[in-house]
């Protein structure tokens, strides 16, 4: 579509009208309309792209208006899809005669395991064979760490194996193609608009918490769910926390605009009185332990499974790398020699041992024989272990039907204990009943005395263990797909274990009564606790697990109608989610998920409060942070703006102990023939070309009572065994932007004179050239510094992840309270001056024992300096 554009008199497009160079064909600016104005003050200013939080807002609720139609309609396709599968097609192939009734020679159960097993194979080989290969959860955290945005070349793909995944009745759900999905507009969105890796995550996170909230109606709980998925221990991009609330909003009121679904809750709860006693916190604390058992054992055998089913057929290489000959002895034994060499003979002198080991039965000899046989191509490896791990879950959905899909909509049919009756199959008396004639633990709901009683103790272990297995071997296959029900489902079945096995034990030894009291809570409390296990969303699940709450089952008393309140609930599930947040932090499902790793936390930070410190230093390789030079010498930028240059900033100057290395250093850099070429090489010092040198390296300070750099032994170690490693400070990491002169004073490096604010020349010589500058700046009215700005080189992706802030904190903060320690080998006696790099070391010992510090005695000195070039003057 193409409008007309009287700036340069032609048809141009409507991005480029209203988005476009705000210039004419003669390069010349031109004034904008009134509507490209506000377009670009609300959407976007492509002469300064990066988004503000207006335009981040007005994206946000664009993103929402998008996501909820988008969900909306793929909930549509999605169940349409399923009934398609499971209701059109089982009828359609009994009537033409392909399956028959119950009782003849191919009764319509087996289509429970033909589908699983054909789309499995499909999907599988379809996924393999993929120039780009669909991302899965980790691709998308790792990604979204390192650059923020996702790969949006298999979007289409990703919609359509999704889907068919879904339709086919394997345990695979929708949550994360609706993560992925969504990651990839937003991250297309960023990429065309030019935005940093910050401003792109954002807009990232913001697409797949809209894509979640719209879904399944949480509009802050699927934002809190998405923003803590990439962590450990809690959401941290916080700058993400407002647009993906208003983005999953919007996308919750359009979903419901269009689907037309109300606004309630998911789930009908068991009995919860009106009040609960005080000790109910104990019992949640143990709700909390079981849950996070029940957590441990669904991560570990979902990831084995899951590993095992992509390892079929995988062909193994043999390797000659040692040799081995096999001898029969005894009954029962294998004797084994084994030796050094490749050669099956060992050569004169050659070690050989020998161990006995057990025969092996021939199940064993025949499952190896089975597992050893190996598909090169991959694709068809792939189809094949897809086909069977479709098999054998259809084969455990024909005895346990309750394990078939995701678990979303089964899940009510777990809670009450089977009175609600399976979705998806047909009731008694139609034709796809049959589907679950083998089924276990069904429950007619007609029989009063069955809904009564509930599951039994085995089908609520049966229940527990056979979804942990469908929802491994559906993962296997490869097929994209989300497990998030998968743990909720588990720890509701394995409440009701836990609830049946308390009530077994009180009524034989009169123990455990207290634990199967509540078995509202206990549901509740051991499903969130699960689920923290694996996805570490212990804030989203709290939210998720009370909003899914419609009502709690009723109960007469005295006449009266009772009913509990879900709000009760929420502190209980604060309790057990953190239990299980804190001691299952070394079980790992998703391996990329990690603290954000850009954040340095400066050294001021570090300290004690209102003590001076001395932080541990970042050592970076040379040429990770450059100037910025271009060919040309006049276009360098030293990193300073001209305010800086004409000396308006104050600054505080550190002085760092020079070693006699570095002294060699200057001296030949100094002395270095001047025929060489004019065209200077870039940089590779963080610095500006004057502050390269030790002895004139100014680094901004906020606060004059604080140390930046790190201790004097440490300082000499890193020169003398890494002289390749530069040392940084805190300060320096953050974009290396706090380099100013003094307002006072500063240091020409050039010259080896002291110029001060004014312009005039200090003179000084020899030693007095570096503690001369700290004189000159050292002023009681002395103004924090201001930051300023230096471009470096860099590339678009986090390669290097910091540690959290704690964690920096534990590792890198001391206090001038703790004395440094000597160096080994050095003399502590007070006159000793063996080696000049201990001097700063021992100068540390008499500041941290109470001697007068040098920072005092330098800041005195330099006052009386100043009053004294005022007298004079």
């Amino acid at each position: 579509v193409k409008v007309y554009d009287e700036r340069q008199e032609s048809n141009v497009s409507i991005f480029t009208y209203f988005f476009g160079p705000n210039t004419s064909s003669f390069d010349e600016p031109v004034e904008l309309g009134a509507l490209p104005t506000f377009l670009r003050h609300v959407l976007y200013n492509p002469e300064v792209p990066e988004f503000t939080s207006l335009q981040q807002f007005s994206w946000a609720v664009l993103i929402g208006i998008f996501m909820g139609a988008f969900t909306a309609y793929w909930g549509f396709i999605i169940e349409g899809c399923v009934d398609f599968m499971w209701k059109d097609v089982p009828e359609t192939l009994l009537e033409w005669g392909f399956f028959t009734e119950e009782g003849g020679s191919f009764p319509l159960f087996h289509y429970m395991w033909i589908c699983p097993a054909i789309f499995g194979g499909i999907l599988s080989y379809i996924t393999e064979m993929l120039p780009n290969k669909i991302p899965g959860q980790n691709e998308w955290i790792s990604s979204l760490h390192r650059r923020g945005v996702q790969d949006h070349g298999t979007f289409v793909n990703l919609l359509l194996v999704s889907t068919a995944g879904m339709a086919s009745g394997l345990s695979l759900g929708p949550e994360l193609p609706l993560v992925l999905s969504a990651g990839m507009v937003g991250s297309y969105l960023a990429v065309v608009t030019k935005q940093s890796i910050l401003s792109a995550r954002v807009m990232n996170l913001t697409a797949a918490s809209a894509a979640i909230g719209g879904f399944f109606g949480f509009p802050m709980a699927g934002a809190l769910f998405v923003l803590e998925l990439p962590h450990r221990m809690g959401l941290q991009y916080f700058e993400a926390l407002s647009p993906a609330t208003i983005a999953s909003i919007v996308a919750v009121l359009v979903n419901r605009i269009i689907t037309g679904n109300d606004v309630k809750g998911y789930f009908n709860y068991p009995f919860l009185t009106t009040t609960l006693p005080s000790g109910i916190f104990y019992i949640a604390v143990m709700y909390g332990l079981v849950g996070s058992l029940v957590g441990v054992f669904y991560a570990e055998v979902v990831k084995k499974i899951k590993t095992d089913v992509h390892h079929w057929f995988v062909p193994h290489d043999n390797h000659h790398g040692s040799s081995s000959k096999v001898h029969h002895g005894t009954a029962g034994t294998v004797e084994t020699w084994e030796s050094n060499g490749p050669e099956s003979v060992p050569l004169v002198g050659s070690k050989m041992k020998m161990r006995t080991q057990p025969q092996e039965n021939g199940l064993v000899k025949f499952w190896k024989k089975v597992t050893s046989f190996g598909i090169k191509n991959d694709a068809i490896r792939a189809g094949v272990s897809g086909s069977i791990a479709g098999m054998l879950t259809g084969v455990i959905c024909i005895f346990v039907p309750h394990a078939l899909f995701w678990g979303e909509a089964q899940l009510q049919t777990l809670i009450d204990q089977g009175k609600t009756p399976l979705p998806v199959f047909g009731e008694e008396g139609e034709p796809t009943s049959a589907l679950t004639s083998y089924g276990f633990c069904l429950i007619n709901p007609d029989d009063e005395i069955a809904v009564e009683e509930g599951l039994s103790l085995g089908c609520a272990a049966l229940l527990t263990v056979t979804k942990v297995l469908t929802i491994g071997l559906s993962l296997g296959t490869g097929i994209v797909g989300g497990h998030f029900w998968g743990p909720l489902y588990v720890g509701c079945a394995a409440s009701h274990f836990f609830t049946k096995l308390m009530s077994t034990l009180d009524e034989n030894f009169g123990v455990g009564e207290s634990l199967y009291s509540y078995p509202c809570v206990a549901i509740l409390c051991i499903m969130a606790s699960a689920h923290v296990v694996s996805f570490r969303a212990h804030l989203a699940i709290m939210l998720i697990l009370t909003l899914t709450i419609s009502t709690f089952s009723s109960n007469i008393i005295d006449g009266a109608f009772v009913g509990g309140d879900y709000s009760a609930v929420f502190p209980l599930l604060v309790v057990s989610s953190f239990i299980a947040l804190m001691l299952t932090r070394s079980t790992v499902f998703y391996k990329e998920q990690r603290c954000r790793g850009d954040i340095v936390a400066m050294p001021e930070v570090l300290c004690e409060p209102g003590k001076d410190g001395q932080p541990l230093a970042h050592t970076y390789d040379d040429g990770e942070y450059e100037d910025y030079d271009s060919d040309e010498g006049d276009l360098s930028w030293d990193g300073l703006d001209d305010n800086e240059r004409e000396g308006d900033v104050n600054t505080r100057h550190v002085q760092v102990p020079v070693t006699a290395g570095d002294i060699e250093q200057e001296f030949e850099r100094q002395n270095r023939p001047s025929a060489q070429s004019p065209r200077r090489r870039p940089s590779k010092s963080p610095l500006p070309p004057r502050f390269q040198d030790k002895t004139t390296k100014v680094v901004a300070m906020p606060n004059d009572s604080f140390m930046e750099h790190e201790g004097a032994d440490a300082a000499t170690d890193s020169v003398k065994k890494n002289p390749h490693r530069r040392t940084r400070s805190g300060s320096e990491l953050y974009k290396s932007q706090q380099y100013a002169k003094a307002r006072s004073g500063s240091l020409d490096a050039h010259e080896g004179e002291a110029v001060d604010g004014k312009g005039r020349r200090v003179s000084t010589t020899g030693a007095d050239a570096a503690a001369g500058r700290e004189r000159l700046n050292s002023s009681s009215s002395s103004r924090p510094g201001t930051p300023t700005l230096l471009r470096v080189s860099s590339f678009g992706e986090v390669a290097d992840f910091q540690p959290d802030l704690m964690t920096q904190a534990r590792s890198r903060a001391s206090s001038a309270s703790r004395p440094p320690s000597l160096p080994k080998g050095s003399n502590s006696g007070r006159h000793s001056r063996k080696n000049s790099d201990t001097i700063p070391a021992i100068q540390g010992v008499v500041d941290g024992f109470g001697g007068i510090p040098m920072d005092e005695v330098e800041r005195t000195f330099g006052s009386m300096m100043n009053q004294h070039t005022l007298n004079r003057n």
